[in-house]
């Protein structure tokens, strides 16, 4: 009697195992692309005017983010609301947030991120804008910041959540 296992046994068993991890496979990526129709991976934008005293002055405020992880990120400034900025014609921020007011007629600017372009002469669409630049590494220095931004009247915003009041 012959101790060894006939070829075509040894051919079939591996032709099924082959066949079961093959569908075991087939099964999990069909599982993970319902998980992943679920996400919402739509970009985020939110955009709100900036009024002036003088009312023939406005500009809109205006964060994007999209991408797998939301981790493409701008907010940017520019004469009208819009999703994608104009690198040419809007200032943008490479930035989460940063925050904002108006004093008479000029926009003062508080960010941690940087801008594509400082606007000549301070001079963006006939606004005068001022940039200041707050360290992100002084996080005492920076919480303090935040907790005042209501006092100061200060517009907060923000990729995750839009444009915030003072």
């Amino acid at each position: 009697m012959n101790k060894f296992i006939p070829a075509r046994k040894i051919i079939c068993i591996v032709l099924i195992t082959v066949i079961i991890i093959a569908c075991l496979l087939i099964a999990s990526f069909i599982s993970l692309m319902i998980e992943l129709s679920k996400l919402d991976l739509s970009s985020k934008h939110f955009s709100q005017a900036v009024n002036f005293l003088d009312p023939d002055k406005t500009l809109f405020v205006n964060t994007a983010s999209w991408g797998l992880a939301g981790n493409h990120t701008y907010i940017f400034f520019s004469n009208s609301e819009k999703r994608n900025p104009d690198k040419d014609n809007d200032l943008i921020f490479d930035t989460y947030d940063l925050y904002y007011k108006v004093v008479n007629d000029e926009l003062i600017i508080w960010t941690n991120g940087n801008v594509n372009y400082e606007p000549e002469n301070s001079i963006f669409n006939g606004i005068k804008i001022q940039i200041n630049y707050y360290p992100p590494h002084k996080f005492e220095e920076f919480r303090e910041f935040q907790a005042t931004r209501k006092e100061l009247g200060l517009f907060l915003a923000s990729i995750t959540d839009g444009i915030t009041p003072p």
